[in-house]
């Protein structure tokens, strides 16, 4: 590690930086391919931990406090002050419940920020970031429509660099081949097989769980899909294309 901050530096790396420093350090150590496998996941764990809980890709979700008796609205390390009136319409409203409705009653509510982070670090400790593990759980998730743990899933896999190529997994893959081919866009899926990493199906796949599957609202999926896009940014400028004008640019 010390080595790694030495060559790289202590900020969050980019996935060409790493590679190019595990491949230098594998062939002067003599690694074997156990011992190489298990710098990676070292590794993965090293940048896992670098993520600032007050940073997009750490994930926190913006709060209301009291400071010097004014309450205010902490976002990140912006400091928002609210009038009494706002505070109180807040408190209550946080009590009232979603008037019953088609929409309402069709959607799933986006569960809150703390707790899919919980559930995140639940999943790391139980599958130690076994890319196998992961993706298994996930996809489980996603077809039983759990919203917490399979959102919790797909963070964790941001933060461990390994949702910008998910689809090369068939289990997903398949989802944006359906998708496509319903949507009368066949030479699309050609293009998928040969670059699934490209922006736009990885916004169609996040599109496909988000609101198809776990059925949020669009405004609720575009919101989280947000935060995996800060995440997933810092592995690759390209992904910031992702949403645009609180759309999936597919």
């Amino acid at each position: 590690l010390k080595n790694y901050d030495k060559e790289a530096g202590t900020n969050i790396v980019e996935a060409f930086k790493r590679a190019t420093f595990e491949n230098e350090f594998a062939t002067k150590a003599h690694l074997s391919e156990q011992e190489k496998q298990l710098v990676h996941s070292l590794l993965d764990v090293y940048e896992f931990i670098k993520l600032s809980s007050r940073d997009a890709a750490g994930y926190e979700e913006a709060i209301t406090g009291t400071i010097y008796g004014n309450d205010v609205l902490i976002d990140g390390e912006e400091v928002i002050g609210l009038g009494k009136a706002t505070a109180q319409v807040r408190a209550r409203s946080s009590n009232l419940a979603e008037p019953a409705g088609k929409a309402s009653a069709s959607k799933t509510k986006l569960p809150s920020y703390s707790s899919v982070i919980d559930m995140s670090r639940e999943i790391l400790s139980q599958t130690k970031g076994d890319k196998v593990l992961l993706t298994q759980e996930l996809a489980k998730n996603i077809q039983s429509a759990g919203a917490n743990k399979a959102l919790a899933g797909l963070i964790l896999l941001a933060q461990l660099r390994r949702l910008d190529n998910i689809l090369e997994d068939e289990r997903f893959s398949s989802l944006v081949t359906k998708d496509l081919q319903k949507n009368n866009l066949q030479a699309q899926v050609q293009g998928m097989r040969i670059n699934p990493a490209a922006p736009q199906y990885v916004a169609r796949f996040l599109k496909i769980v988000l609101e198809d599957k776990l059925k949020l609202s669009h405004q609720d999926a575009i919101s989280f899909g947000k935060k995996l896009v800060a995440i997933l940014s810092i592995e690759g400028e390209k992904y910031k294309s992702i949403i645009s004008d609180n759309k999936w640019k597919m």
